[in-house]
């Protein structure tokens, strides 16, 4: 897709022998992820509150996987004081995802390629050293930097962004995976009762709702990095167990609960940060 009239609601497709055709459209539903099309081509692009981070990451196999029944779990490692973390995502017996994520001047300082800070990450990391002794990988070794991204607005006139085309913060929690879900469902929705002639505010109805979920999902992130959530999750006490099964509640996809006394959209109750 190369060109898009917002007031004709037509859309220019090149294709790949280089012929181009032009599609009449009852609604325009942008779900292109990051390659992020309407906001490109409609300069809808918005810098992200989010400090600028990013992810460098590959494919491995032959890792060796902990032997307690937890093989298939995703694992976070801790990197230094809080400096980095590294996800570890099973894709199937034999194969991991493997990603560390930092600040851009963190990954700066070390004056290195993706593949050389990878390496030295992963060997330098106590954990990651254990399970990556063996492993090789198996593809080259990616890099995104500043992935967090925003957009001026979400729906116009006869169109509608919905998944990371819209607004994407940070691969710690997954929160792209439920904001996509949730957009996706949402817009087929109210797309629906468009086209049956139905009344529908896009502010209200999508916008501002989806905003409740980003919002809440970046309060979290946020008290990731700086340290608080971790004290929550991974040093927690007897008393605190409640707690963090709120929190895992939230993380899990429910951050439009208003009865969840950790969520942030809750104004009785303080944020768990904050506790």
């Amino acid at each position: 897709m190369t060109a898009y009239d917002e007031e004709t609601n037509s859309i220019t497709v090149v294709h790949r022998d280089g012929s181009e055709e032009k599609y009449q459209a009852k609604k325009v539903i942008d779900a292109s992820g990051y390659g992020r099309v309407l906001p490109r081509l409609l300069d809808l692009n918005s810098c992200s509150s989010l400090t600028l981070r990013d992810a460098i990451f590959c494919r491995v196999e032959n890792d060796i996987r902990p032997g307690d029944g937890t093989d298939g779990y995703i694992y976070v490692y801790i990197v230094g004081d809080n400096d980095a973390w590294i996800w570890n995502i099973p894709l199937s017996s034999t194969e991991t995802s493997v990603g560390i994520v930092c600040t851009d001047e963190y990954y700066e300082s070390f004056d290195m390629s993706p593949e050389e800070f990878w390496d030295h990450i992963t060997k330098t990391n106590s954990h990651a050293k254990k399970r990556y002794t063996n492993a090789r990988k198996i593809n080259e070794v990616g890099f995104i930097g500043g992935y967090s991204s925003n957009v001026k607005r979400m729906f116009g006139k006869n169109f509608v962004m919905v998944g990371n085309a819209t607004e994407f913060l940070d691969p710690v929690f997954s929160s792209g995976v439920t904001l996509a879900l949730e957009s996706g469902a949402k817009v087929a929705d109210l797309t629906i009762k468009e086209l049956r002639g139905e009344e529908v505010n896009w502010q209200v109805d999508y916008q501002d709702y989806m905003m409740i979920g980003v919002d809440v999902f970046r309060e979290y992130v946020e008290a990731w990095y700086d340290g608080r959530l971790q004290g929550i999750l991974f040093f927690k006490t007897p008393s605190e167990e409640k707690i963090q099964r709120k929190i895992v509640s939230v993380l899990s996809g429910y951050v439009w609960d208003e009865k969840n006394m950790v969520s942030p959209i809750n104004p009785k109750e303080p944020h768990p940060s904050q506790a």
